[in-house]
């Protein structure tokens, strides 16, 4: 049976990794996503773990009273390939009413379409939702984006009215819980510090794709608002992972989508738990 599910602790607070679902990756799919795709990083792709899992992996977290979800997943509108996220809650006995609160990373379908049932209602009634004021900014205010784009965020956001909120980098979540600035993917795209009793995770959602951007951390998706940037960001927060040491999360990685990093000659190389 397919693991689902991945629960851990981070000191106090309690964490698991659910699949809101998945697709196996082969050579064909990469050379629609990255760009450059070169035959040095076809050569590592074909060299890794095969077959290739494209993962989907929401968190969610309980601190002190806080029950809190990471991104909502694609919705149930996506299965079977996805939308598995609320279904694997209840089964794990977590009542979608008892989450508290939800950080939605940025604003891609496969991380807000779970945030309204089929009839237009908040999926999850009593959270308040955080997003980056700088990922709102872009998406609603810029007019850079295209207006059917503008109109799926704001009808998956604007349902929670007075619940939802804006936050930046820096503040805090929940107690342990810090938003982190990862920009490039999105213009607002963040991430997470989790820390408690001397322990920390760094949630790094989509400032990577796929594991051979470890060796190349200069390739981007041709999805990457700014792939310039975006490449940056990933090699900054790299460094910094690898430095110190931290447990990583990444939204896209082969499930649980959990592992070290290692700086190895120019790039990097991912340890999975």
């Amino acid at each position: 049976m397919t693991t689902t599910t991945y629960r851990f602790s981070i000191g106090e607070i309690r964490l698991m990794v659910i699949a809101d679902g998945g697709d196996v990756m082969g050579e064909k799919h990469l050379g629609t996503m990255l760009n450059p795709l070169s035959e040095d990083v076809l050569q590592a792709f074909r060299e890794g773990v095969q077959p290739y899992l494209f993962s989907l992996s929401a968190v969610y977290l309980e601190t002190g009273t806080e029950r809190i979800l990471v991104d909502a997943g694609e919705g149930e509108g996506s299965k079977p390939r996805s939308g598995h996220l609320m279904d694997r809650l209840r089964e794990e006995g977590i009542a979608l009413e008892s989450i508290t609160k939800i950080m939605i990373t940025h604003c891609h379908r496969d991380h807000i379409g779970g945030l309204l049932t089929a009839e237009g209602t908040p999926m999850f009634p009593q959270a308040e939702v955080y997003i980056c004021r700088e990922e709102w900014a872009w998406w609603v205010e810029s007019g850079s984006v295209p207006a059917e784009r503008t109109a799926l965020v704001k009808a998956a956001l604007s349902p929670y009215g007075e619940r939802l909120h804006y936050v930046s980098d820096g503040d805090v979540l929940a107690e342990g819980v810090t938003v982190l600035a990862l920009p490039g993917h999105t213009p607002g795209h963040c991430g997470l510090m989790i820390e408690s009793n001397g322990e920390r995770l760094i949630d790094i959602v989509d400032a990577i794709h796929l594991v051979v951007q470890m060796k190349f951390p200069h390739v981007s998706p041709k999805f990457d608002t700014d792939p310039t940037l975006s490449a940056q960001t990933r090699r900054a927060i790299l460094e910094r992972i690898a430095a110190e040491g931290v447990l990583t999360l990444a939204y896209h990685l082969p499930f649980p989508s959990l592992g070290h990093v290692r700086q190895e000659e120019e790039g990097f190389a991912w340890m999975p738990v």
